[in-house]
C-alpha cells in the first residue's frame, strides 16, 4: 500500500516545485535590438531555497563559429524590491550560456515570489533568405527543469513591422518541435500569446519574418564574421609561421649542409667501433644500439652466445640466451666497448650474463649503463672532431627553447580562444591535441616501423577523439590550439633527431656509413662470394652493422646463399639468431610504465537567440 501511495504522489513530488505563471514582454526597437521584460511567479512550495538562477545562452550562430548576441542593461527585482544578483558565464560542453544566479546565500525563502528580470538583446535581427530577416526568439528557453503554467508572451512591433509586412509564427514543445500554436494580434503591431502549461522542458518560440531594409541591422550582418574577426580567430597561424621560422634557423644553425654523392663501401670507417659508427650515422648514441655492439664484442672475440633452444610448447624457461665472458685481454677495445663489456654484461668480475624474458632488473642496468657509454661517446665525438659540438647539449637547448616558445605561445592562443570556444571546449581540445602531438612525435622521432605504425594508430585515435568532441566539425577544430600544438610539435620531432653539426670529418664518415648501408642492403651473392675469398670472416664482421642498420634478417640468409660457416661464437640454430638480437633490444627498451546554448538555428522550438532556462537554489 505505500508502494501504491509513492508511486501516485512520485510525479507531485518530483515537481514540488513549479513556475506559477511566467509573463514575457519582447519589444522589438528600429535599430533590431530587443528589449526583454520576464515576470516569473516561482512557487518553491514549502523546500526552502536561496532564490532562483536563470541561464540565458548569449551565442548566435554565424557563418562560422558562435558570435555574441549582446546581452546588456540588466535589472533584476523580486517582489518588486532590488535583490542581490550577480552574473557568471557558464559553460558544460557545448551549453553555453550567461546565469544570473538571483537570491542571498545567507537567506532562505519558501513559497511564491515574484522575479522580475528586465534586460536587452544588442543583435536581435537574423538572417532568413536572401531578400528577408527574422526575429526568432526563444521567449520560454527549453531549460526549465520545472512545469510552468500560465504562460503569456506579449511582442510588439516597431512602426516599420505589422501584421500587413510581417509574417508570424509561434514553435511550441520540445527542442527541435516544428509544431506551430496559434496566436492573437491586439492591433497591428501587438501579438498576444496565452499558453495554460508546459512541461519540463518545453519551450516557446516566436519567429517573425520581414523584408530586408526595415529595420536598422541587418541578419546578414549579424551572423557573418567581419574580416577582423576572422583575423582575431585565426590569429595563432601568424605564431605558426613565426614558429617554423624559428625551427628553421635552428636547424641551419646546428647542422651541416654539405651535400656529396654517396658511394657504396665495403667496410666500416677506420678506428672506430659500431657503437661510434651508431653516433655518427643518427646522430644519437642510444639502447637501440645495443644488439649490434654485443655482437660486436663476440665477434672480436670476448664473449660467446649459447641460446637456449627449447622448443617445448610447455617450456616456461625464462631464459632466452646465455653471454659468456672469455679469456681475452679487453685492452685494444674502446672506452665504450670495455665499459659495456666489463660494467654492463660482466660486472663484478662475472663471466656469464643471462638474458632472460621480462627482466626489468637487469633492463634498468643496461638503461643506466647507457646513460654513461652516451657521454662517452658524445665526448669521444666532439674530441675526435666528428661533430662541431655535443649533440646532446645542443638538442637540449633547442628543446628548452622550443618548449618555452610553445608555452608561451599557447598561452597567448589559449586567452584569445577562450571566450570563442569556451573553457571547456578549448581544455578538451588542448588535451586530446596533445596526444595527437605525442602520436605524430612517435610517429616521426621511430625508427623501426613497428614504432611508426604504433604513432600513427595513436594519432588516428586520438584525431578521431577529437572529431567526435567537436561533432564531426572540422572547421571549428582549425580555430583551437590543435593546429598549432601539431605542427609545433612535429616539426621538434623532426629536427631535434638532426640536430648536431658535423664536421667535414664527420659528413665523411657519415656519407661512409650510408655507403656500408647500401652495400649491406643491396648485396648479391656473387660479390659476397667473391669477399669471402678475400676474407672468410668477411661476413662476421659486418653483421653488427647489418643489425645497427637493421638489415639482420637479409645479412643473415646471405650465409646460406653463399655457403659460409656460421660464426664459431654462437653455438645454436644460426636460423634464430635475429631473435636472439631482438630480444637484446628489447632488454635495452626504456620500461613502460541538446541544448539551446546557440541561438538563431532555426524555425523551431528553441531555434531562436535567448531562451534558456533556470532553476532554484
Amino acid at each position: 500500500m505505500k508502494k501504491l501511495i509513492f508511486l501516485i504522489l512520485f510525479p507531485f513530488l518530483l515537481f514540488a516545485e513549479s513556475i506559477d505563471s511566467y509573463q514575457v514582454k519582447i519589444e522589438i526597437l528600429q535599430s533590431g535590438s530587443l528589449k526583454i521584460k520576464e515576470n516569473i511567479l516561482y512557487n518553491f512550495g514549502d523546500s526552502p531555497h536561496h532564490g532562483i538562477y536563470r541561464d540565458i545562452p548569449y551565442l548566435m550562430k554565424t557563418d562560422f563559429i558562435p558570435k555574441e548576441i549582446g546581452l546588456k542593461n540588466f535589472i533584476i527585482l523580486m517582489d518588486d524590491r532590488e535583490v542581490k544578483w550577480e552574473k557568471i558565464y557558464h559553460t558544460s560542453g557545448n551549453y553555453r550560456v550567461l546565469r544570473l544566479k538571483i537570491g542571498d546565500p545567507n537567506t532562505f525563502i519558501k513559497g511564491k515570489h515574484l522575479y522580475t528580470i528586465s534586460y536587452e538583446i544588442e543583435k536581435g535581427v537574423l538572417y532568413f533568405d536572401d531578400t528577408r530577416d527574422a526575429i526568432r526568439y526563444n521567449a520560454v528557453g527549453n531549460g526549465w527543469r520545472v512545469p510552468i503554467n500560465n504562460i503569456q508572451i506579449e511582442t510588439i512591433f516597431p512602426p516599420s513591422l505589422s501584421k500587413y509586412n510581417t509574417t508570424f509564427k509561434v514553435f511550441k514543445g520540445y527542442y527541435g518541435s516544428k509544431d506551430t500554436i496559434p496566436f492573437k494580434w491586439i492591433n497591428e503591431r501587438k501579438i498576444l500569446i496565452n499558453i495554460p502549461h508546459l512541461n519540463p522542458h518545453e519551450g516557446v518560440t516566436i519567429e517573425a519574418i520581414f523584408p530586408r531594409g526595415l529595420l536598422e541591422q541587418s541578419g546578414k550582418e549579424n551572423q557573418t564574421l567581419s574580416f577582423f574577426e576572422y583575423l582575431s580567430i585565426y590569429f595563432q597561424y601568424p605564431l605558426v609561421l613565426i614558429f617554423l621560422i624559428f625551427i628553421y634557423r635552428e636547424y641551419k644553425k646546428h647542422s651541416f649542409s654539405l651535400k656529396k654523392s654517396v658511394a657504396v663501401m665495403y667496410e666500416p670507417p677506420k678506428n672506430m667501433d659500431v657503437l661510434q659508427a651508431g653516433l655518427i650515422y643518427d646522430k644519437f648514441a642510444d639502447t637501440e644500439d645495443f644488439p649490434a655492439a654485443v655482437v660486436e664484442l663476440a665477434q672480436k672475440g670476448y664473449l660467446e652466445i649459447f641460446p637456449n633452444e627449447k622448443k617445448s610448447i610447455f617450456n616456461s624457461d625464462p631464459i632466452v640466451a646465455t653471454f659468456k665472458k672469455t679469456d681475452k685481454d679487453p685492452k685494444d677495445l674502446s672506452e665504450d666497448e670495455r665499459y659495456l663489456l666489463e660494467y654492463i654484461l660482466f660486472r663484478n668480475g662475472s663471466d656469464t650474463f643471462i638474458l632472460q624474458k621480462n627482466d626489468p632488473s637487469t633492463s634498468q642496468r643496461i638503461i643506466d649503463g647507457f646513460s654513461k657509454i652516451n657521454q662517452m661517446l658524445y665526448d669521444w665525438a666532439v674530441r675526435e672532431g666528428y661533430f662541431k659540438e655535443n649533440p646532446k647539449k645542443t638538442r637540449k637547448s633547442f628543446l628548452i627553447k622550443s618548449i618555452i616558445f610553445v608555452a608561451l605561445s599557447l598561452l597567448v592562443i589559449s586567452l584569445f580562444l577562450f571566450k570563442i570556444i569556451g573553457s571547456d571546449m578549448l581544455i578538451s581540445s588542448i588535451f586530446v591535441s596533445v596526444f595527437v602531438a605525442v602520436g605524430a612525435f612517435i610517429t616521426f622521432s621511430s625508427k623501426d616501423t613497428s614504432g611508426k605504425i604504433f604513432g600513427l594508430a595513436f594519432t588516428a585515435m586520438s584525431l578521431f577523439i577529437l572529431s567526435q568532441a567537436f561533432s564531426n566539425n572540422w572547421k571549428y577544430i582549425l580555430l583551437t590550439p590543435v593546429p598549432f600544438i601539431i605542427i609545433s610539435i612535429t616539426t621538434i620531432a623532426l629536427v631535434y633527431r638532426n640536430i648536431g653539426e658535423l664536421t667535414p670529418k664527420g659528413y665523411d664518415a657519415y656519407l661512409k656509413l650510408k655507403g656500408l648501408r647500401e652495400f649491406i642492403k643491396r648485396v648479391k651473392e656473387d660479390e659476397i662470394k667473391r669477399r669471402l675469398k678475400e676474407d672468410p670472416a668477411f661476413l662476421d664482421k659486418l653483421l653488427p652493422y647489418a643489425i645497427l642498420f637493421k638489415e639482420t634478417k637479409h645479412w643473415i640468409k646471405l650465409y646460406d646463399s653463399a655457403q659460409a660457416s656460421y660464426p664459431y661464437w654462437y653455438h645454436g640454430d644460426f636460423g634464430t639468431f635475429d631473435d636472439i638480437g631482438y630480444r637484446m633490444g628489447a632488454l635495452a627498451a626504456p620500461i613502460s610504465s541538446s541544448s539551446d546554448s546557440i541561438g538563431g538555428g532555426g524555425s523551431f522550438s528553441g531555434g531562436g537567440i535567448g531562451g534558456g532556462g533556470g532553476g532554484s537554489w
